[in-house]
């Protein structure tokens, strides 16, 4: 009998096994590898611009992608406008990026759009959000890729890469930013911002810092250098240049690469008031001087991290007295850790975390490490 069991449950299990309950036909699909969204100004609804896998065409060199615009009073409405252009309808399981114009992310916000997002059953929850600086998201979409033939997978490409490479913007995937959508007040978003620049005759997309947020809105930005600044300060840079102007001479003189940054905050509460200390350090390596120094003297390798460090809280200092005085946004997370360390006092604090935090006393504190110099002790170590 037991025997008869198992051959008959051999037979049955099969039938349990006939592949993913979700399966779509490539051909009865329009695959959609990124989204923007502009205000319509008819309606004032949103013009949603999608850019699909184009199957027209040979793959011979990878996927290329073309344009969809459409237009609703909801982006999901916009989505089903599409429709009566495209044979197939959308299908965004494998979207990389939104991109927000600067008018939808200034007036609309962004808590709309990344609560439809996370409900539908096809958005990707670790997908790239970013905002088109100064412009529109249909511009930014219709830009042509340098290393990729799909504009939407060089932004995400670009995005996921910078803090490795340039630190020159931010990385906030959307589980991010609805996490902290919905945790008004104790941190504040901060996305990419990307711009259209010329290259050669041909318009491209190029990271240009970062965009600041206060609860959903849009109130600025934050420039390249500034950007990396910041990303030190929050424990988020693990490559990068820093270019110093060490000797205070008005130029650059030394380019400093960033092997790690760590970064430590912490706060001091007296009565009702606090003060908060930011420490970071940052191991480097020496890739370029214009000046003579001889990276054999420790003295005057011990003197160049001093100002190294020195220059670098001059900088951490002033980007966060122009957040507080012209954003007055935390996208410093200083109230979070707040939040985090003492819960009592800030729920005492947190209906007036807006107007404690332009005044808030930091100090800053930057440790610089020069672990390799790069040096050649001799012509006959290149020329053996």
């Amino acid at each position: 009998m037991r025997k008869a069991i198992q051959v008959l449950a051999l037979f049955l299990l099969p039938l349990f096994l006939n592949g993913c309950w979700s399966y779509r036909n490539l051909k009865d699909v329009s695959i959609g590898m990124g989204m923007g969204l502009d205000e319509d100004p008819a309606t004032g609804g949103y013009q949603v611009t999608s850019e699909i896998v184009d199957f027209t065409k040979s793959a011979k060199e990878g996927p290329s992608g073309k344009l969809v615009e459409s237009t609703g009073q909801t982006i999901f409405e916009a989505l089903r406008d599409s429709k009566r252009k495209l044979n197939n309808k959308l299908y965004f399981s494998n979207a990389q990026i939104v991109v927000f114009s600067e008018a939808v992310a200034r007036n609309k916000g962004l808590l709309e759009a990344a609560d439809w997002i996370m409900r539908d059953k096809e958005g990707r929850e670790t997908l790239n959000l970013l905002v088109a600086k100064g412009g529109t998201a249909h511009d930014l979409l219709a830009t042509k890729g340098l290393d990729q033939s799909m504009i939407s997978l060089e932004i995400d490409s670009v995005i996921n890469e910078d803090s490795q490479i340039t630190s020159s913007t931010a990385h906030t995937e959307l589980y991010t930013a609805y996490d902290i959508l919905n945790s008004p007040g104790s941190i504040e978003l901060t996305l990419p911002a990307f711009i259209v620049v010329d290259s050669e005759g041909q318009k491209v997309a190029e990271a240009d810092g970062i965009a600041a947020f206060k609860g959903d809105k849009l109130v600025g930005y934050l420039s390249k250098e500034e950007s990396k600044f910041f990303l030190i300060a929050t424990n988020q840079c693990h490559g990068g240049i820093l270019v110093m102007d060490i000797h205070g001479t008005g130029e650059p003189d030394v380019s400093l690469e960033i092997e790690e940054s760590m970064e430590t905050t912490s706060f001091e509460a007296k009565g009702d008031s606090l003060s908060f200390r930011v420490q970071t350090e940052t191991n480097v390596y020496l890739s370029e001087t214009l000046e003579e120094i001889d990276v054999l003297k420790d003295d005057q390798i011990k003197a160049l991290e001093t100002e190294a460090g020195k220059r670098l809280e001059v900088e951490i200092a002033a980007l966060i007295e122009k957040v507080q005085r012209e954003m007055g946004t935390d996208i410093f997370g200083f109230g979070n850790l707040v939040h985090q360390r003492n819960p009592k006092l800030w729920h005492s604090m947190q209906s007036r975390w807006g107007e404690i935090f332009p005044t808030l006393p930091v100090s800053i504190s930057c440790k610089v490490n020069i672990v390799n110099t790069a040096f050649i002790t001799s012509k006959e170590a290149i020329h053996p």
